[in-house]
């Protein structure tokens, strides 16, 4: 029954394509049914049986009737499944366009859904790929921007400590020449001292 169902569900398919409605829908139907192994010519087999001497052997009657029974049914089976392929295929073959319509409309959702996870893919391997190609180079550029912020601080520090060296530097020159000055002062001042005493001992001696 299962291989029934799927080899009809096949030929729902074929017939939907193929067949069209109409007076000779049933003799498409009756042609692809023979075509795809579910009808055999039973009516021209049972009349050769009817010609046909029997052969006095019991066993080959029943084998016989028991085949005549499985093809009776079988015949049912075709015979209700053409009902319901008709009903199916009626009104001018609408329910082929609404079935296509319906695999293409899947199909449609399919191709869609497919397209967007392929996107979201490609984005994620370009963000990988951007990431892989600029991510170490955006990090050394930040690094080489800190490096040189910190040299310009540095820099700055040193103009800044330059400045104050030229200016205690200026302050110790000003502060030695008025050293010089004291000491030279201090000299004469020593000199005039030891003439003053030296005139005054002279007097004292005449």
């Amino acid at each position: 029954s299962s291989q029934l169902t799927r080899a009809a569900a096949s030929l729902l398919v074929a017939v939907a394509t193929t067949c069209q409605t109409g007076v000779s829908w049933q003799l498409c139907v009756s042609g692809m049914l023979w075509r795809h192994g579910f009808s055999k010519p039973a009516r021209a087999e049972k009349v050769d049986a009817r010609k046909t001497p029997a052969s006095g052997l019991p066993q080959a009657g029943s084998e016989a009737s028991e085949e005549d029974e499985l093809r009776e049914a079988e015949e049912k089976r075709i015979q209700t499944l053409m009902t319901n392929m008709a009903a199916m295929v009626s009104e001018e073959g609408r329910l082929t366009a609404s079935a296509v319509g319906q695999i293409v409309g899947l199909q449609s959702e399919e191709i869609k859904q497919m397209a967007s996870e392929y996107a979201e893919r490609q984005w994620e391997l370009s963000s990988e790929e951007r990431w892989e190609r600029f991510g170490p180079l955006q990090q050394q550029r930040r690094a080489v921007a800190s490096l040189e912020k910190q040299i310009q601080q540095r820099r700055e520090q040193l103009e800044e400590l330059q400045a104050r060296h030229a200016e205690m530097k200026s302050d110790c020159e000003e502060a030695r020449g008025r050293l010089l000055e004291a000491t030279e002062h201090a000299e004469q001042l020593d000199k005039q001292m030891k003439s003053f005493g030296a005139g005054g001992g002279a007097d004292r001696r005449q």
